[in-house]
């Protein structure tokens, strides 16, 4: 009979034991995850220290994947007076004279167009610092961040993010 009580609590035991790894492992990574995101807000209110609660941020690097960064400069050429609550940040500028060549001064001056001229803002994903990254801010805190990238629609998902944001 004493077997059987060991034998029913050793199994009650390595059943609870793998919900309580799955949970470590599962709180580990939103920490991660959220560390990461609190470095990229931190880079993004040195840049911008009047951020709104609700705001997308479109980070784009002057060099990397050539054909994402391209379309991401049509996107901003061609909204950059049309979305309020949508800045667009330019990094890691080698030449401020070519960005004002291929985008033009006014564009430049625009109140949501941001010179990010020291390299503050942080790439939580090192191997994707070439890609334009688009950050959706909500309630002043990180809710996502996707990029434009050949794997990855980031202006789609960029508009579908405002469209839900105006009808809310």
């Amino acid at each position: 009979m004493k077997t059987l009580q060991v034998f029913t609590r050793l199994i009650s035991i390595t059943s609870f034991l793998p919900m309580v790894l799955l949970l470590w492992g599962i709180a580990t990574l939103v920490s991660c995850h959220q560390g990461k995101y609190s470095e990229v807000l931190s880079s993004l209110k040195t840049l911008d220290p009047e951020m709104e609660s609700n705001q997308f941020y479109i980070i784009i690097p002057n060099q990397g994947c050539d054909g994402c960064i391209s379309n991401m400069e049509d996107f901003v050429y061609k909204n950059y007076k049309t979305y309020k609550n949508v800045k667009f940040i330019f990094t890691r500028i080698t030449s401020k004279k070519i960005l004002k060549v291929k985008l033009g001064e006014e564009i430049l001056r625009h109140e949501n167009v941001i010179l990010d001229l020291k390299d503050d803002i942080f790439f939580p994903e090192k191997e994707k610092e070439i890609y334009p990254m688009i950050v959706c801010v909500k309630n002043k805190r990180i809710s996502d961040i996707f990029f434009q990238s050949p794997f990855e629609d980031g202006i789609g998902k960029l508009t579908t993010e405002i469209i839900t944001n105006e009808n809310q």
